[in-house]
């Protein structure tokens, strides 16, 4: 039975293997051929191996690809991890509101799914405000699957006087702590004014991942 390199686990002929040069050069050459370079996919390897390496087209319209890496020893269920690539992305100057106070409200726009299962990094800015001048408390938050219940400590705060039917009196921005998300889940954000009318625009989302997979 053939035995393995440390560092690559490249596999090798012991010597009483049996004697068969095209079967061990070809095992040898498929083993390379894996662990040369990374290969662009759009799904993952169903079978990984450690160390092995993949460019992952997280985005294709857009341009996204993910450089992987499987770790066996990675916590958790999702072994794939981020070694580099731009994030996903959404951006909207669409107006949202006015929207009643003291309540979440889903902004339909921007939106990203999450291509795979796993743990991400969310960052988000955008610009909020009120129909009234009068001082209110304003939050964006993160909502997962259009659920108007944010994603716990996802939330930026500003409060004070707004600008009488200005959306831009706060400009806020956050990249809360990493969430985990199931593959095809959908991220956008939470509007909410403690009192009046809320009004946004100039949002962005942004999503990077941890591990996947």
């Amino acid at each position: 039975m053939p035995a393995n390199t440390t560092r690559l686990a490249l596999p090798y002929p012991l010597p009483d293997d049996t004697t068969d040069v095209p079967r061990d050069v070809k095992a040898l050459a498929e083993k390379v051929d894996t662990e040369a370079r990374p290969i662009l996919v759009t799904s993952l390897p169903g079978s990984p191996v450690d160390g092995q390496e993949v460019y992952y087209v997280a985005d294709s319209a857009a341009g996204v690809t993910w450089h992987l890496r499987y770790r066996a020893a990675a916590p958790g269920a999702s072994k794939w991890e981020f070694v580099g690539g731009p994030s996903l992305h959404d951006y909207s100057n669409t107006t949202a509101g006015p929207w009643p106070g003291s309540t979440y409200n889903l902004l339909a726009t921007p939106i990203l799914v999450a291509p795979l299962s796993g743990e991400y990094r969310v960052r988000y800015d955008g610009d909020i405000g009120s129909t009234i001048s009068t001082a209110y408390a304003w939050q964006y938050a993160v909502s997962i699957n259009g659920s108007v219940v944010p994603v716990p400590h996802s939330e930026a705060v500003a409060a004070g006087p707004n600008p009488a039917g200005s959306a831009v009196g706060h400009s806020l921005s956050k990249a809360p702590d990493p969430i985990v998300l199931a593959a095809g889940a959908t991220v956008q954000l939470l509007g909410y004014n403690s009192g009046g009318s809320g009004i946004s625009n100039r949002r962005s989302i942004e999503l990077l991942p941890v591990r996947v997979g």
